[in-house]
């Protein structure tokens, strides 16, 4: 039993012998079962072929052609026939009666073992495709899912790029694969402390080589995800903007959100770069699409506060930081913009006690803000 039961690249001779020789053995079975008044045969195929049939993905939808459990039900008539079986046994031999029990209770604990041993693949995502894998070792799908699980939810960003490395030598035209590795190997180079700026470097090199090939490899794609391709130039931009390429990273960025606009991570970085680069305008316009998509993060009022702040519009400012605060009411640094908008509209004693709330929250407060 597999958790996955990936599309083979090639259709195996089996399956074409199975085309012609399941439909004659169906009908073979019937004419003999009808002729023979084997009604209980007949229900316990029956029941099972009517139960599956209409599982069976004529039309491919999902990662794998079949799941086992698509059969629950459908076992049923083969259980029945198993039972019917079990009585035929003893009705025929009645003297052998204790010895067929022992032998199906051990025939029943042997697969009450073998239930015991597939649910301890389904701890956690690495249990479960290291075991799709050593039935399928050739199905990229199976080492991309090992490699997601690996640096999503363990961070062990080293296992995420051996994965997805052996994903595309097994599908190198992939796209998407290209733009997850590249994405380990950015992980990988934020996880280091600051001196290590060599091996940073190199990472982002080999990142930003992915990025390259998997917009490459996009463009040929004659029906690309635009979700995913938008995520690539965003990422790429990402990428650019930490190697301190900020126009190149911007061009990315704005490439990213026109294939995509639903992507927050090209607002978020975009309007970082604007704001870097004293474009507050345009900093405030991305910090007003990712709340419109995204209203519930709190860092985000914030930083549109602070965009207002720098345009002057401190009255406006005022709102977001306190959003900010309802949204999450132990971060120091809002109340902190929050005196400084206040201070600058001549509310002094709003501004001193945010200033002094910020300083109880671990902020450093300069002192013309807490007098």
């Amino acid at each position: 039993m597999s958790p996955l039961y990936p599309y083979s690249p090639e259709v195996p001779i089996l399956a074409y012998i199975c085309l012609a020789a399941v439909p004659v053995s169906i009908v073979v079975l019937l004419v003999w079962s009808f002729k023979n008044k084997k009604n209980n045969l007949i229900f316990g195929w029956s029941f099972f072929t009517f139960n599956v049939m209409f599982l069976l993905q004529i039309v491919g939808a999902g990662q794998g052609f079949l799941a086992d459990r698509f059969t629950y039900i459908a076992y049923i008539g083969l259980f029945f026939l198993t039972a019917k079986f079990y009585d035929w046994l003893i009705e025929q031999k009645p003297s052998s009666s204790l010895f067929l029990q022992i032998a199906f209770g051990i025939y029943l604990a042997f697969f009450c073992y073998l239930t015991q041993k597939q649910i301890k693949i389904w701890q956690n995502g690495s249990t479960l495709w290291e075991h799709v894998k050593i039935y399928y070792p050739n199905s990229p799908l199976v080492w991309k899912n090992l490699a997601n699980y690996y640096r999503d939810e363990e961070k062990n960003r080293e296992k995420a790029i051996e994965n997805y490395t052996q994903a595309i030598l097994l599908e190198p035209k992939n796209a998407y694969t290209y733009n997850d590795l590249a994405k380990a190997y950015m992980d990988k180079a934020f996880s280091l402390d600051a001196t290590a700026n060599e091996q940073r470097n190199s990472l982002l090199t080999s990142a930003m080589q992915n990025y390259n090939i998997a917009i490459e490899k996009d463009s040929i794609n004659h029906q690309p995800d635009k979700k995913i391709s938008g995520e690539i130039f965003v990422n790429r931009g990402v990428a650019y903007a930490v190697a301190g390429n900020a126009q190149q990273a911007v061009i990315d960025l704005t490439k990213g959100l026109e294939l995509n606009p639903t992507n927050l991570n090209g607002y978020l970085n975009r309007g970082l770069l604007y704001y870097n680069t004293n474009q507050f305008e345009l900093s405030l316009k991305d910090r007003d699409a990712y709340i419109q998509l995204n209203p519930e993060n709190a860092d985000m009022y914030y930083e549109r506060g602070i965009c207002k702040i720098n345009l002057e519009k401190n009255t406006e400012a005022i709102p977001d930081f306190d959003k900010a605060i309802a949204l999450n009411s132990s971060v120091g640094i809002y109340y902190y913009g929050r005196a400084i908008a206040n201070k600058k509209l001549g509310n002094s004693a709003a501004s001193k006690n945010d200033a002094q709330k910020a300083k109880q929250l671990g902020i450093a407060v300069p002192d013309d803000l807490l007098n």
